[in-house]
């Protein structure tokens, strides 16, 4: 059982590598295009269904805008207002994370 519950952990977490860096492949491209508003918008022509997936899931969140031709830019004013959502989140977490962590520690 405990061999299972590993592999799950190395899967989870590569995964979540998987995913951090498909986002980051996608906006590599757009930014080496620099493609920030319509006018510089790019088309992305071949991807696999992953990227695919996360381009979708980046437009839906307002990271990336897309046009009624499928041309992709960045929309770094949301970009930025999503980052300091998500770093506002890891602030109460990790500390409620680590006083779960060290409890568990000194009871054992």
């Amino acid at each position: 059982m405990e061999n299972s519950s590993e592999i799950a952990g190395i899967v989870g977490s590569l995964l979540t590598l998987l995913i951090a860096l498909s986002d980051k492949v996608v906006l590599k491209k757009l930014k080496k295009a620099q493609a920030i508003s319509s006018e510089t918008a790019i088309e992305f022509p071949k991807l696999n269904p992953i990227f695919r997936q996360r381009l979708k899931r980046l437009v839906r969140q307002g990271d990336i805008e897309r046009d009624s031709s499928e041309r992709y830019w960045i929309n770094e004013e949301q970009r930025k207002a999503n980052r300091r959502k998500r770093l506002r989140r890891l602030a109460i977490i990790l500390p409620l994370i680590l006083v779960f962590l060290l409890s568990i520690f000194l009871i054992f």
